[in-house]
């Protein structure tokens, strides 16, 4: 295959969405005009709706009231001709892709099937922007329909698939990048913005000025590219697509013990934050504190029968949503890092199903004992014992879809002859660190 200089970039220029409805979704108030207030000009101008969500106020880099940079936003607005300005007041720096957010941005696209949705580069240097970004792939891709995403670039360049001429309506844009007074004093970022668009015609116009977009599909947004980049990403800990942020779910079997509360206390603490935790209440009866039951990402599962080890871990499988899973018994607990680093480990995609950690032993007082469970995988040798504490190991949902479930015969090493049937289906990898 003959690599050509348009696989790189376009050589041609692509026109606006003629969408009725136009959704931009920016991490900071100015974002939606650095990125892409060229082609909200020329939405405007072809009579669309365009609704602007700025999903923080932007106060940390400015020093100044929340009020200020609405305040510009709402002026640029002004000067490229649409109304909509709404902020969620999310913290600066704070942009994190949790299914609520992903939730409220499906809630805004709700009543607007066919649409053309903007949002940030998933390549963007400021974590507020990929935290945007992944929010808003996930949110377009469940909700389908006639949706468009348009990743625009602020503060790094993107994959372009698509060239928008902004050359008629740059005057517009100048004036709009001038309303941001506060963050002008801290840099030039029109000038910046305007060497980026001018940059952008190189291979389009010989005058003029263009902004470039990564244009996806709703539905071929489960199949973003992972090149290059992507992986540079990765091997700074950084997630590049909304895959790489999986939704976990923690199950925990327990009888009542008040030890509960300080398990789910350390699954919340974790590092990564796309968690949910389902309680299996296998007591069938006793009431669960309320410091477990009143939080948000916890979920209860009550067959108001007293359940055994096998049945109760059986139906926090059978209730559990995330693409990757773990238990964690209600007398053991989770150091933060722990699923953050388990999770990296399944960047790679290369077919392992189960990733586990270095356990250690500690006593009542919450002294460590001398043992820790450091054994490197060979395959096959869980024959011989179980070297996996139940709560080192995050495993791939599909191997539950597949077939393996707790055998409720065993009420003692049920784990073990869980992990030997998720063996059959894949290998497992140690991820080292306690």
């Amino acid at each position: 295959m003959i690599f050509k200089e348009t696989d790189a970039v376009p050589y041609s220029l692509s026109p606006v969405s003629t969408a009725p409805d136009v959704w931009v979704f920016a991490p900071h108030p100015d974002d939606e005009v650095f990125g892409c207030g060229g082609a909200l000009a020329l939405h405007v101008q072809r009579g669309a709706r365009v609704h602007v969500v700025l999903m923080t106020a932007g106060e940390q880099q400015s020093g100044e009231s929340t009020g200020v940079r609405l305040a510009e936003s709402e002026a640029a607005a002004g000067v490229l001709g649409y109304a909509t300005v709404l902020c969620w007041h999310l913290p600066d720096r704070g942009v994190a892709f949790s299914e609520q957010l992903v939730e409220r941005v499906m809630a805004c696209l709700a009543d607007t099937p066919t649409a053309v949705v903007y949002a940030p580069s998933l390549w963007e240097a400021h974590p507020d922007h990929r935290g945007c970004a992944l929010t808003v792939a996930e949110a377009v891709r469940r909700s389908g329909g006639v949706r468009e995403l348009w990743f625009y670039e602020v503060s790094a360049p993107l994959r372009a698939n698509a060239l928008v001429d902004v050359s008629g309506v740059w005057a517009l844009k100048e004036r709009a990048m001038t309303c941001f007074a506060s963050q002008e004093a801290v840099l030039p970022y029109s000038d910046y913005i305007g060497a980026l668009n001018r940059y952008r015609a190189l291979t389009v116009l010989p005058q003029g000025h263009v902004e470039a977009f990564e244009r996806y599909p709703a539905d071929g947004l489960a199949a973003l590219a992972i090149d290059a980049p992507a992986q540079a990403m990765r091997r700074h800990g950084v997630p590049a697509v909304p895959a790489d942020l999986p939704l976990v779910s923690v199950i925990v079997r327990t009888m009542g013990r008040t030890s509960l509360v300080r398990a789910v206390a350390s699954v919340l603490a974790q590092t990564y934050s796309y968690i949910e935790v389902v309680v299996v209440n296998a007591s069938g009866h006793v009431e669960l504190p309320a410091d477990v039951t009143a939080i948000d990402a916890v979920r209860v599962v009550s067959a108001g029968v007293q359940l055994g080890r096998s049945d109760a871990a059986n139906a926090g499988l059978h209730a559990a949503r995330g693409a990757w899973l773990m238990f964690l018994d209600d007398d053991d607990w989770l150091y933060p890092d722990h699923i953050a680093k388990l999770v990296r480990a399944q960047w790679k995609k290369d077919g392992v199903v189960g990733y586990y950690s270095d356990v250690e032993c500690l006593d009542a007082n919450g002294d460590k004992t001398g043992t820790v469970f450091a054994q490197p995988y060979s395959p096959d040798e869980l024959v011989y014992g179980n070297f996996l504490p139940i709560h080192s190991v995050l495993f791939d949902r599909r191997v539950v879809d597949g077939g393996a479930q707790f055998d409720p015969a065993f009420d003692l090493y049920e784990d073990w002859d869980f992990w030997l049937q998720v063996e059959r289906m894949g290998r497992f990898e140690r991820v080292p660190g306690i």
